[in-house]
């Protein structure tokens, strides 16, 4: 392979929400591959991996595409989450484009991490297939060091083997001499030019409410004085103004997330983030009565929300709108919205994982737009005032392994020609049905649980037709499923409906509906 370098560098691609679900662990994995590629070579090999390599204010897509630029080998670990994250598919595609460019033989390595459905190929799979990937689907679950370190050692020499023909022959170090001739330098200094820069150095600046025990009093103060990739650390205490995120900056709250409030009655948001990556971890945002706005209005980029907390009494707690805003939501709370929890419009894609949304007066979350496509994870919207999670307006999108429950309405809603997936689900205690769709909503619902609802386990009005199957639609006030006129319909398969008051099915007279190997 030419171009090859004495120390080959790697490129690790993987989806951060599995490192950060295991803890870390695919990041400490890299690091023993990268050790024993390292040793069996005899050669230092690095592996880049965004977010150890990547410092908060670099600019992360000219930075990972540098990275891949300078890449010998790509390792992608396989999980369905890596085929789900555009990133992930962009670091393979790019990488392959570069070796075409180039004109050498791509060397990739797949990892399959976690078993996934090899059906519904997209264009990463297929550029995939014609290299092995070598099995850690158990590697986590083994207990015994030892097994672990041998397949470590296996993929390390398969690496390793590949990389080996490509590095050039080590030249021989010359022979000792006691004797230096007068016309040698005794040291060879590189031109200035060639020095590498000096690091960039980014700074932490502290706000405290109280004077003399930070740098600021006031966190805007503190965003307009930090650069790009500097750290403001927040003490407890409460902060009455309004914020505009628009760098790529850490605001990390120190102390009690629900003692660290950001309050304010005035602009269109309490924070807005229009900042293409950012990180915001353990703050509550207020948006109190008074001039409408929400908690936290996000108009773009990538930034990331951790244990934080959003309130509003005006409207809903987080707005998110736009095509290509893709943030990403963790362990927080949207609670106690005059107008909602969540809403996500205008074709925005954020990724929504462990959040609760609670006792808001509209839709826990509402999706609605075409091309608005989000991904909620291990979700709980519960006691709202009216629907738990609303798809609408062409939205799709995936709730997977999400809990809809004591909400006045249905715990989930899909309407106007939303066309969302539920799987894993658990749609059960809501005053209304546990499913509705209508108004030409579709939608493919499997392996969720619609249990102990005020109405039919699943109720179909107006054009509504789902696809439900392998799930259990029981113990219902009215009837598993609940199709009210003619022009609703849906497919029906392997789904248990024993056990609701009004029975397994209520179909009105005309309606279009497939059934097949039900429990009744």
């Amino acid at each position: 392979m030419k171009g090859v370098g004495m120390n080959p560098k790697g490129f690790w691609s993987y989806a951060r929400g599995d490192d950060d679900h295991l803890d870390g662990v695919l990041t400490n994995l890299r690091k023993r591959i990268a050790g024993e590629v390292s040793m069996l070579l005899g050669h230092d090999v690095d592996i880049f991996q965004d977010i150890y390599d990547l410092r908060t204010g670099d600019r992360w897509e000219d930075k990972l595409r540098a990275g891949i630029t300078a890449t010998t080998f790509l390792i992608p670990v396989l999980t369905p989450r890596f085929f789900n994250r555009p990133w992930c598919r962009e670091e393979v595609l790019t990488y392959l484009r570069l070796c075409k460019d180039k004109g050498i033989e791509p060397r990739i390595f797949p990892i399959r991490f976690v078993d996934y459905d090899n059906d519904n190929d997209c264009d990463v799979r297929a550029a995939l297939k014609p290299f092995q990937y070598k099995s850690f689907t158990q590697w986590r679950f083994e207990s015994d060091p030892t097994a672990r370190a041998r397949l470590e050692n296996d993929f390390a020499k398969d690496v390793k083997d590949r990389l080996k023909a490509d590095l050039p022959a080590r030249a021989a170090l010359p022979a000792k001499s006691s004797q230096v001739t007068e016309s040698a330098p005794a040291t060879v200094s590189e031109p200035a030019s060639a020095k590498a820069p000096p690091p960039v150095r980014y700074k932490t600046h502290v706000v405290d409410p109280k004077p003399r025990r930070g740098d600021f009093h006031r966190i805007a103060d503190a965003i307009k004085a930090a650069n790009p990739g500097d750290r403001i650390v927040i003490r407890e205490g409460t902060y009455r103004e309004t914020l505009r995120l628009s760098k790529p900056l850490q605001l990390i709250g120190e102390g009690d997330r629900d003692r660290i409030v950001v309050v304010s009655a005035k602009g269109n948001a309490v924070l807005l983030c229009e900042a293409p990556m950012a990180r915001v971890r353990g703050l509550c945002f207020r948006r109190k009565s008074g001039q409408k706005g929400v908690g936290l209005w996000v108009t773009g980029g990538e930034a990331e929300f951790d244990d934080c907390a959003f309130e509003s009494r005006s409207l809903a707690c987080v707005a998110i709108e736009g095509v290509g805003t893709r943030p990403t939501f963790r362990r927080c709370a949207m609670r106690n919205g005059a107008e909602g929890g969540l809403i996500i419009y205008d074709g925005a894609e954020p990724l929504i994982e462990e959040c609760t949304m609670e006792a808001n007066q509209f839709a826990g979350v509402g999706v609605k737009g075409e091309g608005t496509r989000p991904v909620l994870r291990r979700c709980v919207a519960r006691d709202g005032m009216q629907v738990g999670f609303l798809f609408q307006s062409d939205a799709v999108g995936v709730l997977e392994d999400c809990e809809a429950t004591g909400n006045a309405y249905s715990g989930v809603e899909i309407s106007k020609a939303a066309m969302p997936k539920l799987l894993d689900c658990k749609l059960r205690g809501n005053k209304q049905a546990g499913l509705f769709v209508n108004a030409a909503g579709k939608g493919d619902i499997s392996d969720c649980e619609i249990d102990d609802n005020g109405g039919a386990g699943v109720s179909i009005v107006f054009g509504g037709s789902p696809s439900i199957s392998n799930c259990r639609i029981r113990c219902n006030i009215l009837a598993a499923v609940w199709i009210q006129d003619a022009s609703g319909g849906g497919t029906f398969r392997e789904n248990d409906l024993r056990g609701n008051a009004s029975g397994a099915w209520r179909i009105a007279e005309g309606a279009k509906v497939t059934r097949e190997g039900n429990k009744e």
